[in-house]
């Protein structure tokens, strides 16, 4: 049961670096370009939020 949940854990994990990175991806692309739209900062918030959140619960759950 155990290396069920960590490998679990190592998915969420790594689900949430990727979120991470596009959300980065995704800010740095608006820097650099001359859109004005407001969506893909929303975007990016909620995968920078989401893949934060997976990270915390990966961590959680390997202790």
């Amino acid at each position: 049961m155990r290396d069920k949940l960590s490998s679990s854990a190592a998915s969420r994990a790594s689900f949430g670096s990727v979120a991470l990175l596009a959300a980065f991806v995704i800010v740095f692309l608006q820097a650099i370009g001359s859109g004005y739209d407001q969506w893909p900062y929303l975007l990016a918030v909620v995968l920078a939020v989401t893949g934060a959140g997976l990270r915390i619960e990966a961590a959680i759950a390997r202790q």
